[in-house]
């Protein structure tokens, strides 16, 4: 196993992100592992498995996260980023698809998660950017186009990668249902979530950020004009967007955010595959219909049909099934 490197402190300034920049972010404690992501090798930090379908990656390393991003990046996915901005205790989040290639940035989805501090919002842009991948997947339905059945999310809190599926929070919930019902419907449905710090060249991430900051700035400046700020919001720096939800520790840390919350496993709806069933003609129920003397009836089998093949019973990429 190679051996894991300790990640510096890592703070905001220079890094586009709002907020204060003396501001140091934690980071997990659980113990590294190697892992192969995707044909990329690299070491991550050990995680519960999820009772979701979501594999969740962070990167023991700040290198490494953005060469894992690199390399996820160029996936058969749908690839999103999600980012959240808190000021004067009221929280945005924003989710951003990018298309690498031609290299341009495709849905936007931005959110008022209301009043909240800095992980709700955080949350709130891995909601969104799920929320704008099922869209997706309905349009394609809509127009008989194939797109991929693989999310790949990549977001600068770990707090948030944690935590979306193992906390209680308002935006964790409606995550959990969210996810539940795309992956009934669409069967092939997976998440990947992966850390990637804040980084200037990574453009999907840089305009996630800068949506939900413009969003929460304005909603601000608002209720600023309108006089509807609570008294703590009026000093001096009182206004300031808020660290982001790393900044503080909590379970989190050890991999599961709420640990005494019971999580319930998702299993997949199997699809049901119908086949035409033929019946030999019965003499002593239908009198009219008589074989041959010299033909013997078998009933056919599915295997005899042109347009079947074994496989066509294994769920593919792309393949939609109508479940109930």
């Amino acid at each position: 196993m190679p051996r894991a490197r300790t990640p510096p402190p890592r703070g905001n300034a220079g890094s586009g992100v709002a907020g204060n920049a003396n501001t140091t972010e934690l980071a997990l404690l659980t113990p590294p592992t190697s892992a192969n992501i995707e044909g990329h090798t690299t070491v991550v930090h050990a995680l519960p498995p999820s009772h979701l379908p979501i594999s969740k990656y962070i990167a023991v390393n700040r290198d490494d996260a953005i060469q894992l991003q690199s390399h996820l990046a160029t996936r058969n996915a749908s690839i999103w980023y999600a980012e959240g901005s808190n000021r004067a205790g009221e929280g945005w989040s924003a989710a951003v698809e990018w298309i690498y290639d031609p290299g341009r940035s495709g849905s936007k989805m931005r959110g008022c998660v209301g009043e909240g501090d800095a992980l709700d919002c955080e949350l709130g842009g891995i909601f969104k950017a799920v929320e704008g991948f099922q869209e997706l997947l309905r349009l394609s339905l809509k127009h008989s186009t194939i797109m991929p059945n693989h999310l790949i999310i990549f977001s600068s809190s770990q707090a948030a990668i944690v935590s979306v599926d193992t906390s209680t929070r308002p935006e964790a919930i409606k995550f959990d249902a969210l996810w539940r019902d795309i992956c009934s419907e669409f069967i092939t449905a997976h998440l990947t979530l992966a850390w990637v710090p804040p980084h200037d060249s990574i453009e999907g991430q840089v305009l996630a950020q800068k949506i939900a900051h413009v969003a929460a700035s304005n909603a601000y400046q608002k209720r600023r004009r309108e006089g509807g700020l609570p008294d703590i919001y009026r000093r001096p720096g009182g206004g300031e967007p808020a660290p982001p939800g790393s900044t503080q520790p909590g379970h989190w840390q050890h991999g599961d955010a709420d640990p005494s919350w019971p999580k319930i496993p998702f299993e997949r709806p199997v699809p049901r595959i119908r086949t035409a069933s033929i019946e030999a003609p019965n003499s002593a129920t239908n009198p009219t219909a008589q074989l041959p003397p010299d033909q013997n009836y078998s009933a056919p089998t599915v295997a005899a049909r042109p347009d079947f093949a074994p496989d066509d019973e294994i769920p593919k990429e792309g393949s939609v099934f109508v479940t109930k």
